[in-house]
């Protein structure tokens, strides 16, 4: 059960470096050579927001 759960969270980790680093590389080929190369390395935090708040405007 738990080599299931790491699995999930590994396959779902790459698919949000994928899609992050395909922001700022022309092609997926680079944006994999350099996942690749320094996937290990990265850290990545999901946040969730729980309650948002703020000023109402009141425009003229």
């Amino acid at each position: 059960m738990l080599c299931g759960y790491v699995i999930r969270y590994v396959l779902r980790f790459m698919e949000m470096l994928k899609r992050f680093a395909m922001k700022y590389y022309p092609n997926e080929h680079l944006a994999d050579e350099e996942i690749a190369q320094a996937g290990r390395a990265v850290q990545m935090f999901e946040i969730e927001i729980e309650h948002l708040s703020g000023k109402e405007v009141q425009e003229k």
